[in-house]
């Protein structure tokens, strides 16, 4: 534990945890040698922050995934797609949805998502689009 500022190691190996811990070397040389209380009040602070923010993005994946329940097949087939992660296939079937119907054409489901390409150049001059 910490005493009178100083960290050590063993102090280091008891604290860390995710993906910080591959960097627990970094962590400790970092940290080596004593701190002021307002040091050591600072980063329990800002850890206490981290593991809030942990504990948030956690909660928010297990709801996303409890909404996307009802769409599991739809869900795992979009991942077959090459370059379409879990993380893509939520978010298409949270902006579009599963039904296609009122996309008569992939081009118009396309230009509707905003990534369809456009020429927006005339006689050398690229024309400036207004939002």
């Amino acid at each position: 534990m910490v005493e009178q500022g100083y960290v050590d190691a063993d102090d280091v190996d008891d604290c860390v945890r995710g993906t910080i811990k591959n960097k627990k070397a970094q962590v400790t040389d970092s940290l080596f040698g004593t701190m002021t209380a307002h040091q050591i009040r600072l980063i329990k602070d800002c850890w206490e922050h981290i593991e809030y923010l942990e504990k948030s993005v956690a909660r928010l994946e297990e709801e996303i995934h409890a909404h996307l329940q009802p769409y599991r097949q739809e869900y795992e087939l979009l991942q077959t797609v090459p370059g379409i992660s879990e993380i893509t296939a939520a978010a298409l079937i949270a902006e579009i949805g599963i039904d296609m119907n009122p996309f008569p054409t992939a081009d118009h489901l396309a230009s509707w998502a905003g990534v369809a390409p456009g020429n927006h150049e005339s006689a050398g001059k690229k024309k400036v689009q207004k939002a």
